[in-house]
């Protein structure tokens, strides 16, 4: 959207500078003016508005190719796909997921507990949370899944109230 609106502003700024010049056959009436000196300025939003646009493509892409690796199960072109809105600042918490959830499946769970991390340290959602508690106990890490479960709670406080109320073993 910002992309589109500087690309606005400088085809409205290029009309105005350019505007409708009389062809070479036709005879021109009036004094001769020269050119109106060329601005740089319009060249710059233009190359930016440009830019704007391809980042924003590219990342449109890139989140569909992940998405469709992610229902294929295609571990390999997630993770390309991750590292590449990584590039673009745009990897995510629930990508990280994502591919943790794709590890977990294969039953490497050291890389999936890594991703989930990785989501927690970007922004920490309670969907990361539960998903590192379900590795913890995966992995028989019951103070980490302890822990994991404790900052859910502390997002989500009535997430898990019927299992609280059940009675100790």
């Amino acid at each position: 959207p910002a992309a589109l609106c500087i690309l606005g502003i400088f085809l409205q700024q290029w009309k105005r500078e350019c505007g409708a010049r009389p062809k070479a056959s036709e005879p021109v009436s009036g004094p001769q003016r020269s050119a109106p000196p060329r601005r740089w300025g319009a060249g710059v939003v233009g190359t930016i508005g440009a830019a704007c646009i391809g980042v924003g493509l590219l990342a449109l892409w890139e989140e569909g190719a992940f998405r469709r690796a992610v229902v294929s199960g295609d571990l390999s072109r997630a993770r390309e796909a991750v590292e590449r809105l990584g590039w673009i600042g745009r990897e995510g918490p629930r990508r990280q997921v994502g591919l943790a959830r794709l590890y977990a499946s294969r039953g490497q769970i050291g890389a999936a507990s890594a991703h989930i991390r990785r989501s927690l340290d970007l922004h920490p959602t309670p969907e990361a949370w539960r998903s590192l508690g379900l590795i913890s106990e995966e992995a028989a890490d019951w103070d980490a899944a302890e822990s994991a479960y404790d900052g859910l709670l502390a997002m989500v406080p009535d997430d898990g109230r019927e299992r609280r109320a059940w009675p100790s073993p």
